[in-house]
């Protein structure tokens, strides 16, 4: 679980800075806790990214499959 969660946090601070300069003022910062951890993101103002934002605020438990990803269901 603390792999799956330095990968997420990582990925969400690639995404956060690669896209920084391009943010549009209708984009989102969103903050992830996974436990004690935090990351940021951003949700882009498109389809994708207002469905998603519907679902928010969103707790998840996370569960074990076949010991090789975890997985949560909405």
């Amino acid at each position: 679980m603390k792999k799956f969660c330095i990968l997420l946090y990582i990925t969400f601070v690639f995404v956060y800075y690669a896209g920084a300069e391009e943010m549009k003022s209708n984009d989102v910062i969103v903050e992830i806790l996974i436990g004690s951890e935090k990351a940021e993101g951003i949700i882009y103002d498109n389809n994708a990214g207002r469905s998603f934002l519907s679902l928010l605020p969103l707790t998840l438990k996370m569960s074990d499959y076949n010991n090789t990803e975890k997985i949560g269901k909405i």
